[in-house]
């Protein structure tokens, strides 16, 4: 593994908070947030802060559940809390009220329909039949 790649400190610059009264600094963990460095490939956070990191939910969802698990996210969203999900779900990211970075385009934001994720299912969902064909003929 690159260790060049690997979190080793997350570290808020408070001069350039404009005002901590509002979302995400106004969050209680943050407003006293000053630093944490990473000194473990694996880092577990506890309490009851309202972060939530997600890696791959969906991995043992199906499309019913995934749908479910939004609703979830919605609700607790309102209520003031933050997820950070990593996911190669066209459900997960179409959620209407988050942000789509995207980590091959140095963390830009890009736009639902514009992600590979989208792209490939609608292609395949809108021609199972001529993408299997493809699939199948061009790669045999």
């Amino acid at each position: 593994m690159n260790k060049e790649l690997i979190i080793s400190k997350v570290e808020l610059d408070r001069k350039k908070v404009k005002d901590f009264n509002k979302y995400p600094f106004n969050i209680e963990i943050i407003k006293n947030f000053k630093q944490t460095e990473f000194k473990k490939n694996v880092t577990f956070l506890i309490g009851e802060n309202g972060l939530y990191i997600l890696d791959e939910p969906e991995a043992a969802l199906s499309p019913t559940r995934q749908m479910s698990l939004l609703c979830l996210i919605d609700e607790l969203a309102k209520k003031g809390s933050q997820f950070i999900i990593s996911t190669h779900s066209p459900i997960l990211i179409s959620y209407r009220d988050g942000e789509i970075l995207d980590l091959n385009d140095d963390f830009n934001t890009i736009k639902y329909e514009d992600t590979d994720i989208y792209r490939i299912y609608k292609s395949y969902l809108d021609d199972p039949y001529q993408m299997q064909k493809r699939l199948f003929d061009e790669y045999s």
